[in-house]
């Protein structure tokens, strides 16, 4: 029991929540650069990572108009941003991709698009959808970006107005 109690409060932690029929949840989308199954420009709905970094199951319209699940790189998604999760969907969308607070949703798309928006991607032929960074630049940057924290900021303000008036 107490490990369920344990791992409930570290989702909260991360912003992340379980599932409730009258909850406003939030989730990660993208639209897609260039595939084979997925329509170019389709709006995705990021389902889970199956734990690699660098691909995501997304959930989008096919080229013959069907929705589907697809395993694709993060390289070949651009404009990550939040969106309310619809009822049918929510069950699919992983607890870590699950989102109670849109504000913190959409610093996780920030981040995405800060790590993934400059790589560079290739069609199947060869041919290049996109010039840029390489996937190793892009976790380097991942190692460096900073997600702000409201409590942080505001104990950091605290702190700076409490040292200004002591000098």
């Amino acid at each position: 029991m107490e490990t369920a109690e344990h791992t409930i409060a570290s989702t909260e932690e991360v912003g992340a929540v379980s599932m409730s029929p009258s909850t406003s949840l939030f989730g990660i989308v993208a639209n897609v650069r260039d595939d084979k199954i997925l329509r170019r420009g389709a709006k995705v709905l990021i389902l889970h990572s199956d734990g690699d970094a660098e691909r995501y199951v997304v959930r989008g319209l096919s080229l013959s108009g069907r929705r589907c699940d697809k395993r694709i790189p993060a390289k070949r998604l651009h404009h990550f941003r939040a969106s309310w999760l619809r009822e049918p969907d929510r069950a699919s969308v992983s607890p870590h991709w699950r989102f109670a607070d849109k504000s913190a949703a959409q610093r996780v798309a920030e981040k995405l698009a800060i790590i993934w928006e400059p790589v560079r991607s290739f069609r199947e032929d060869g041919t290049t959808i996109k010039d840029g960074d390489t996937a190793s630049g892009a976790f380097e940057r991942a190692r460096h970006v900073v997600m702000p924290n409201a409590s942080l900021e505001a104990r950091a303000e605290t702190t700076n107005n409490g040292g200004s008036d002591n000098e």
